[in-house]
């Protein structure tokens, strides 16, 4: 097999095919390409690894959809060559450390990848547990958005609420201060009106299928259509509508125009108001722009493994 199909997509270059070509963890990874479809990103120096510091690049992989599933590297030690996957997304019961316990290595190339099969370290589904966690948590920016929507009954005291039964169930007296009790049912009421208002504003943006951009620590893009769908045994699912891929900043401008304008209007937003930026429109945030229709969510810190996302309403495609 040719070194170029191990890599993914518009990432390939002379160093990395260079790299990969002579680097003695190749069969490792057309193993898990074979098995697993996983592909080359790129290769990196930086990483923390299990075994003597003797390798001379680790190989960052991840899947069809682009998202990262593990890095790999090999070292030679009493005339053998040690393999290792490290992945932060499974976790073995032992290990003297929180690295040794989610990098799996061996000597023998099909011990590693039996002990891969077996623990279910490759998650074929990855993109499927992102997505629920992301969209729950763009859906949860636009909620707050509309303020509190839970109706407290502190405003009255235990007496006053005794009062008010009897006054309904009785047809004794009200003693309570009317004006008190017109406060708060025209409370209860604003807050009857947010929800209803909410929840249309929820339908239109979820239900529909709407662009989800993830971001991670490299800049680029993971761009995919999602929408909320209802299922039977769960309140929602979410619906893949267009395959997520792995693309460059340059790439998404000439493939996604319709994307153009509300970027464009993202970036300027936030140029020089202090936020991080993980790329020029996509700000490290969790919140929703009503102006611009857009949500920002991130559930941990982003890196090589985790993403910040940016959801951008149907209106706008």
């Amino acid at each position: 097999m040719s070194v170029n199909k191990l890599i993914y997509g518009e990432f390939t270059t002379d160093s990395l095919i260079t790299a990969l070509t002579n680097d003695t963890v190749s069969p490792l990874i057309r193993e898990l390409h074979h098995h697993y479809g996983l592909k080359v990103l790129d290769h990196k120096h930086e990483y923390q690894r299990v075994g003597p510091e003797t390798s001379a690049n680790t190989f960052y992989m991840v899947d069809k959809n682009g998202f990262a599933q593990g890095h790999v590297y090999a070292w030679e030690e009493d005339a053998k060559t040690h393999y290792a996957f490290h992945t932060p997304f499974s976790t073995k019961e032992r290990g003297k450390s929180d690295l040794h316990r989610t990098t799996w290595t061996s000597h023998k190339l099909s011990s590693l990848m039996g002990a891969l099969k077996k623990s279910n370290v490759i998650k074929p589904d990855l993109v499927v547990s992102k997505l629920r966690r992301a969209v729950d948590g763009l859906k949860h920016q636009v909620e707050g958005h509309f303020g509190k929507i839970y109706k407290s009954t502190d405003t009255f005291t235990g007496d006053e609420v005794h009062q008010l039964l009897k006054t309904i169930m009785l047809g004794a007296p009200l003693f309570v201060d009317r004006t008190k009790c017109q406060t708060a049912l025209d409370k209860y009421n604003e807050i009857d009106s947010n929800l209803v208002e909410r929840n249309k504003e929820i339908t239109r943006m979820f239900e529909n299928p709407f662009y989800l951009l993830a971001a991670d620590k490299r800049g680029h893009i993971m761009v995919g259509k999602v929408k909320r769908v209802k299922n039977d045994k769960d309140p929602y699912q979410n619906e893949i509508v267009q395959s997520y891929q792995r693309i460059s900043q340059d790439t998404l401008y000439k493939t996604y125009p319709d994307l153009i304008p509300i970027l464009t209007m993202a970036k300027v937003a936030y140029e020089g108001t202090g936020h991080s930026m993980i790329t020029p429109f996509i700000p490290r945030a969790d919140m929703y722009n009503a102006d611009l229709d857009v949500a920002y969510y991130y559930p941990t810190a982003v890196s090589e493994y985790q993403e910040q996302w940016m959801m951008i309403p149907i209106g706008w495609s």
